[in-house]
């Protein structure tokens, strides 16, 4: 796990110009929104539910290989300073910020994948690479989900697909 207080000093690595087509898009994102079976979505949860659906999410990120060496930063015991930072450097939602109970940020040691627990949904994973790099992006952002999954329950319908906070989000849960 690497130091929190290392974060503003490394270089993002989305913004670096060697991705396919950099000289016209910065970089690709691709989101995934993911909910637990059996849990109030976040905001209509209790304090004591986001605590813990933060510790099953996290627990499952400790027998992560992909999060192996990744820095977990539990918002309420992060400073504004480094909330800020992690806002900025688009690891976080600035909404996400903002209510730090029972939330936490995992960021992978390159930080091209993070994920937020508890943010709109249970866990929204992202992942951010240079350039137009869709395919790619998909493939470390569905391996990542892929494995979590082995270790959560998602909530998942087999009329609706994942079942998600916002109705548009259903389905896939996925953003590009």
């Amino acid at each position: 796990m690497y130091a929190m207080e290392r974060l503003p000093s490394r270089r993002l690595r989305w913004l670096e110009d060697e991705g396919p087509r950099s000289d016209v898009v910065l970089s690709t994102r691709i989101r995934l929104a993911r909910n637990l079976t059996g849990h109030s979505f976040p905001e209509r949860a209790e304090p004591v539910e986001l605590a813990e659906v933060r510790e099953k999410v996290l627990a499952a990120v400790a027998r992560s290989g992909y999060f192996a060496g990744s820095t977990v930063v539990r918002m309420e015991e992060a400073g504004e300073a480094a909330r800020e930072v992690l806002a900025e450097r688009h690891l976080v939602s600035r909404g996400f910020t903002e209510r730090p109970e029972g939330r936490a940020a995992i960021i992978d040691e390159q930080e091209v994948v993070s994920a937020m627990v508890n943010e709109e949904d249970h866990v929204r994973l992202q992942c951010i690479r240079p350039g137009l790099a869709p395919i790619t992006s998909w493939d470390v952002a569905g391996r990542v989900d892929r494995e979590m999954d082995r270790n959560l329950h998602y909530a998942c319908s087999g009329e609706w697909g994942y079942l998600t906070a916002c109705p548009t989000n259903v389905g896939t849960g996925l953003r590009v």
